[in-house]
This record gives structure tokens, sequence and C-alpha cells, in this order.
């Protein structure tokens, strides 16, 4: 959320949540491995080619962590209460 690239495990839901230009991702847990994904890791100051309306890795991290705000939960959150207080069925709550 402060716009600091990131270097996780590549499992669970990682790379759906940090884009490529946010950071970088190791397999193997090992130091090595944690190392190489140090060293490809985008560094906070660089310009990100191909993102639109972006203009360096510091914005893009920023821009991808809002996603997941308290705000954006809360405002999700609300729809599926809302949906169900509705007599929304399961399958109309996991479209939408």
């Amino acid at each position: 959320a402060c716009g600091t690239p990131v270097v996780a495990r590549l499992a669970g839901a990682a790379p759906e949540i940090v884009p490529p230009e946010c950071g970088s991702f190791f397999s193997e847990a090992r130091p090595e491995a944690v190392l190489e994904a140090v060293a490809r890791c985008p560094q906070p100051d660089e310009l990100v080619s191909g993102v639109q309306g972006v203009g360096g890795v510091s914005d893009a991290c920023v821009r991808a962590a809002a996603r997941f705000s308290e705000d954006v939960f809360d405002a999700a959150m609300s729809r599926v209460v809302e949906r169900v207080l509705a007599g929304a069925r399961e399958d109309e709550l996991l479209s939408g």
C-alpha cells in the first residue's frame, strides 16, 4: 500500500494479487531462490512500460494495493449482505 515492490513465494493467490510490475516471486524455499527474486524485483523509482496511466513502479504498487483496501472490501461485503438479505441465490451471489 505504500508503493514498495514485494518479494513473495509463488503460492496461493500471490500471482493474482501482485502484478509483475509490483514484485517478483520465488518457487523454492531456498535462500538462493529468494536472493534471485530480490535481484529481479523492480525498483520503486523504475518507470513502468506498457502500463496505462502509471508513471513508475511505486505508483503501480499503490494502485494494485488499492484494489484490496478496507473501503473496497467493505463495499464488496455490503453488496453481498444486501443481496443475501434480498433473497439472492448462491449462484447469483457468486456472479457479481
